[in-house]
């Protein structure tokens, strides 16, 4: 499908080289074609660089924003988000990648019910292999897509990756280009406190959470969610401090575990075992991309 209004991709990287060329290729994969990619290159020093500017040169949609230094993600989002053009935005990191119906079901939604700002889905959690290791925020709900009220302050369960958010509002929020880690998060509650939202059902971002456990990248995205929580204390003081509170359990458990070796575990603990169904819909998917990969652009 290539009418309907532009879908800006922002896709923020830094020494992804070793597989930015697949989340490419989940893009060229979509059912719906009418999109721009702008790739936020942050600094890389690993080839990343070479890789989307021959990408660029195949393909007009894709456009590049460089820094010469690590900024951070967000200045990376906030750079692509500035030079963004189309009518909706939507989310790409360069070490995941989309199933190919990913756009045009969340456009179907979005372009129904302009008083939505935000449609977002479920979550494949891969490793580095791209074997499916769980499924994570995937709605149960039998009703199909469902619609939901502004959401208030507070942590969401609306990840942020598979999101699709309408441009006007989406610029409105921005992201705070102070914030290294937890960005998303800051940029996702701005949204969902004041506007209504949906979430289709079924998984159609593949999100790969296991190559660079870090805990000081934890503890960092702990710390940064403290700073922006901050700013509701006047106005919302009880759910700001029991924001902070939680903040502060979390780095204490993952501090805990990691010391004790038990982070993988307790990584993977976060999502479900996939079903049958879903781990045929991934297979379907993986195999439609790869297909994409190997046969047009592995030589970017």
């Amino acid at each position: 499908m290539n009418t309907g209004p532009l879908v800006s991709v922002i896709m923020p990287a830094y020494n992804t080289a070793g597989s930015i060329r697949f989340a490419l290729a989940s893009l060229f994969s979509q059912t719906y074609s009418n999109w721009e990619c702008i790739i936020s290159d942050d600094g890389s020093d690993d080839g990343t660089s070479e890789i989307i500017y021959s990408a660029s040169a195949v393909d007009k949609r894709i456009r590049i924003t460089r820094s010469d230094s690590n900024r951070g993600r967000g200045w990376a989002r906030q750079a692509a988000l500035d030079i963004a053009q189309g009518q909706y935005l939507a989310m790409l990191d360069a070490d995941d990648w989309w199933y190919p119906d990913k756009l045009e079901l969340q456009l179907d939604v979005m372009v129904n019910d302009g008083s939505i700002a935000l449609v977002s889905s479920g979550m494949a959690i891969v490793d580095v292999h791209q074997s499916l290791i769980g499924i994570r925020k995937v709605s149960t709900d039998l009703r199909g897509v469902v619609k939901y009220g502004p959401a208030g302050l507070g942590f969401t369960s609306v990840p942020h990756a598979p999101s699709l958010i309408n441009m006007e509002i989406a610029r409105r929020a921005g992201y705070d280009i102070s914030l290294r880690r937890a960005e998303d998060m800051d940029f996702m509650l701005r949204i969902l406190m004041n506007n209504r939202y949906a979430v289709i059902p079924g998984v159609h971002y593949a999100y790969c959470e296991m190559s660079g456990i870090d805990i000081r990248d934890i503890l960092l995205s702990h710390a940064n969610v403290r700073r922006f929580v901050v700013k509701y204390l006047r106005a919302h003081p009880l759910i700001s401090i029991s924001m902070i509170i939680k903040t502060y359990l979390r780095s204490a458990y993952y501090w805990t575990g990691d010391r004790l070796g038990l982070m993988q575990n307790i990584i993977r603990s976060r999502s479900k075992a996939p079903s049958d169904k879903e781990i045929d819909q991934y297979q379907n998917a993986y195999e439609t991309v790869s297909g994409v990969y190997s046969e047009v652009y592995v030589d970017l």
